[in-house]
């Protein structure tokens, strides 16, 4: 059910008002005057049924913790801790006097992060730049100079050696049988971990073939528990192990390529090289950067999965970032050596690289300070938790670039208004 605003009627009696509290000119209490709070309620109001269920959690509630979340580069149960003991934070959110209890539990802004899904992530980062817009900090001429580039969003997961990925799932496999009753005749659990400990030891002293080895031996012992498996499971019992048995016929089977498998709780995940001397490989998803030369906004923040070629996702970044905007873009776009041949003929956008010659002494200027989408970069992935995703699925690696993003905008905002 859709739900409800809160009642600012008659006060209470014995409760502290926050207005007492908190200072005016403090930069949440103005950012929380500024942003259009009934433009969320009038978009997340048709992801719920009218009529019937339980209320809603207030949405300026909901989007205030994400907001606070990405500001601050907080888990969700450190947010709630600290939402608690922060007057600031509370009044940001919508209340009217101070809380003594949690405003929700952790689990619901997961389940209410898959409810907006990827268009409430995209409003969120349209609403940033909306009011970075409307306070005169983001000017239209400023979106005529941008920089496009791409980076690793790297998932949360361990380090995929094929060692421990067969023996963990030999061990959930031997789980699952267990749970369902399924009575094999070994488990393996003792020479399992053995073989993966000596497998990496044996690679830590650079001794390939020996590692090798207990490798091919952890993959003989899924292959026999995957196939007792299949044996003895009825159909029933087949859908209840479909998911881990795919995954583990793509251990089995994929050494190389597309299928190979880097993550069994996060099977999307891919490896991308990106030349790093001290990282040859990043595991996660590939995300493509717009970014304003002056201000340093960050006007496109899109995951692409399937790893593509850098020059390939210019059209897609670009198109992503006119939609958000609800104006074509047009002027100068500048991107590194790593987009030439995108594509992109448009007669409103002049793309530049470094390489390019017939330059004019303006071009050449604005293709040297290309380097500034570095820094935002940067900030993103380490003040806006971007640097390692911690949401799960797909979904989350498109939804947490978004919200950095969203972020990202806010801490101008943040920084400009109290200048």
């Amino acid at each position: 059910m859709i739900p409800k605003k809160p009642n600012h009627g008659q006060g209470e009696l014995f409760e502290v008002e926050l207005q007492s509290l908190v200072k005016k000119n403090h930069p949440l209490v103005k950012l929380s005057k500024d942003l259009d709070w009934e433009r969320f309620d009038r978009e997340f109001g048709q992801s719920y049924c009218p009529t019937h269920g339980r209320p809603g959690i207030a949405t300026r509630l909901m989007v205030g913790l994400i907001y606070l979340k990405y500001l601050y580069n907080l888990s969700d149960e450190a947010l709630i801790a600290q939402w608690l003991e922060n007057p600031y934070w509370q009044y940001f959110c919508g209340e009217r006097y101070f809380q003594h209890e949690g405003p929700c539990d952790r689990s619901h802004l997961s389940r209410w992060r898959k409810r907006i899904g990827e268009s409430g992530a995209q409003l969120l980062l349209s609403e940033s730049l909306s009011l970075n817009h409307r306070k005169g900090f983001l000017k239209l001429r400023d979106l005529n100079q941008v920089y496009v580039d791409t980076t690793v969003q790297e998932k949360h997961i361990s380090y995929p050696s094929q060692a421990s990925l067969l023996n963990k799932a030999r061990e959930k496999l031997v789980k699952m049988a267990e749970s369902a009753g399924l009575k094999l005749r070994q488990s393996y659990k003792r020479v399992g971990r053995l073989y993966m400990i000596k497998a990496h030891r044996y690679a830590s002293a650079r001794q390939w073939n020996r590692a090798r080895k207990q490798v091919r031996k952890l993959r003989t012992l899924l292959g026999r528990i995957v196939r007792e498996v299949q044996r003895k499971a009825n159909q029933e019992q087949g859908a209840y192990f479909s998911n881990l048995l795919s995954l583990s016929q793509r251990l089995l089977c994929a050494e190389t390529g597309s299928e190979k498998l880097y993550s069994l709780h996060e099977p999307q995940t891919e490896a991308i090289a990106k030349g790093k001397m001290y990282k040859p490989f990043e595991y996660g998803v590939k995300v493509s950067v717009v970014t304003t030369r002056r201000g340093g906004y960050v006007l496109g923040c899109k995951a692409i999965h399937g790893n593509p070629y850098d020059g390939h996702t210019l059209e897609e970044a670009l198109s992503d970032a006119q939609n958000r905007l609800g104006r074509n873009l047009r002027g100068f776009v500048g991107v590194d050596l790593g987009y030439r041949g995108h594509g992109v003929k448009r007669t409103t956008l002049n793309v530049f690289h470094p390489r390019l010659k017939r330059m004019s002494k303006v071009q050449r200027t604005f293709v040297r300070a290309r380097s500034k989408v570095e820094a935002a970069i940067s900030y993103l992935k380490r003040c806006f938790r971007m640097g390692r995703n911690f949401l799960k699925g797909s979904l989350g690696d498109i939804m947490n670039p978004l919200f950095a993003a969203a972020a990202c905008n806010l801490s101008h905002a943040i920084r400009r208004s109290s200048a």
